[in-house]
């Protein structure tokens, strides 16, 4: 998910804000910080369960 809004937001800034759908602003919002957030709590929870 975190790779998806990358290139979402990479796209933004090589197409310009001019001319791009809806769902690519959509996806660097949402999937970069969703992806983000889900890796850090599931690398988190992996060291914790290992003690």
């Amino acid at each position: 998910m975190f790779a998806l809004g990358v290139v979402a937001i990479a796209a933004m800034f090589a197409a310009g804000a001019a001319g791009l759908p809806v769902w690519v602003f959509v996806a660097g919002w949402l999937l970069a910080p969703l992806g983000l957030a889900i890796g850090v709590f599931s690398a988190v929870r992996d060291a914790r369960s290992r003690r």
